[in-house]
């Protein structure tokens, strides 16, 4: 028999670890303060560890809190769409479809590989998939789900999970050669960049590696989509940026190559986001389970990436 807390006393400690405030954890779960406290410290007598320190003039959580919140919270999320599952069976109508939105980047090179698993696990799901990265995108699409890079308090949309990521260079196996090597950043001034909608990211990136006197970043071209300068980047034409989780299977599969160590903590997140109305309907709880738990193994998978060192697959294949 499973040996666990009270259910009060765990949701009261993971919403204000949550927001570290035990205000408005009350706020939340319709309580008062001192009855969110109380629910707390039963909790802490459960553990026999304090999970806060309130020594501070804010609640911050202990070492044993961090890794309890952790654990609780996606347990909480995981029951919440399970239940929600459950308690509503609402069958959607036959013509109509679960509308997903997200970048073209994130859409044809990470979700477009993976979703017939969805599909022939849910045949009665039917998806749309729209490219768009802002709140009127989403509004005019009228959007279930959405994947969104950013900043996300001023959508209409309940946030479900968040990923961060690593920023680094990307080229095929065959650029490099001895007479034009890729091994430091300074060998970039060697190769043309490939810019996805401007130049502004390769410029920042290129500041942050130390560069100085980097001017002649912004000559190479600029594709309107990351998926055009990701083919060209296949193609051998050029140095492109991106992340794990958008070139994570090109890099897997030795199509693409991470010539450099240097990588950057980018300044966004991707985040998962559903339509409030939506979070109890069928389709949408399907999806949001299969998704969640697809994305935290691609970035297990792409762990490797993540370090501070050039990557190389060991053995090519086709994507």
């Amino acid at each position: 028999m499973r040996r666990l807390p009270p259910f009060p006393a765990l949701r009261s400690f993971e919403s204000a670890a949550r927001q570290l405030s035990f205000t408005r954890a009350a706020e939340e779960l319709c309580v008062t303060p001192s009855a969110v406290s109380h629910q707390v410290r039963l909790l802490e007598e459960w553990v026999g560890a304090p999970l806060f320190d309130r020594a501070a003039r804010k609640v911050s959580l202990t070492q044993r809190g961090r890794e309890l919140y952790a654990a609780s919270s996606k347990c909480l999320d995981d029951l919440g769409v399970a239940f929600r599952v459950a308690e509503h069976r609402r069958t959607r109508n036959a013509n109509s479809r679960l509308k997903v939105c997200s970048e073209d980047a994130f859409a044809e090179l990470w979700l477009a590989r993976r979703l017939n698993e969805f599909s022939e696990a849910h045949p009665d799901v039917a998806i749309e998939i729209h490219w768009a990265n802002t709140a009127e995108d989403y509004k005019k699409a009228r959007a279930d789900v959405v994947f969104h890079y950013g900043r996300v308090d001023r959508l209409p949309y309940h946030p479900i999970s968040q990923w961060r990521y690593l920023e680094f260079a990307v080229c095929s196996p065959q650029l490099p050669t001895r007479s034009r090597p890729l091994v430091r950043v300074e060998d970039l001034r060697r190769h043309r960049l490939l810019h996805e909608r401007g130049t502004e990211p390769w410029m920042q990136w290129l500041a942050w590696a130390g560069l100085k006197d980097i001017g002649w970043a912004d000559q190479g071209p600029i594709f309107s989509s990351a998926v055009s300068c990701h083919g060209a980047a296949v193609a051998g034409h050029g140095v492109a940026q991106s992340d794990e989780l958008i070139s994570g299977d090109l890099l897997l599969c030795g199509r693409l190559i991470k010539p450099l160590g240097e990588s950057r903590e980018s300044d966004h997140t991707l985040t998962l986001l559903c339509r409030r109305d939506a979070l109890e309907d069928l389709a949408a709880a399907a999806f949001i389970a299969w998704v969640r738990p697809a994305i935290d193994a691609h970035t297990a998978a792409t762990r490797s990436l993540r370090k501070q060192s050039p990557y190389r697959a060991r053995r090519s294949s086709r994507a």
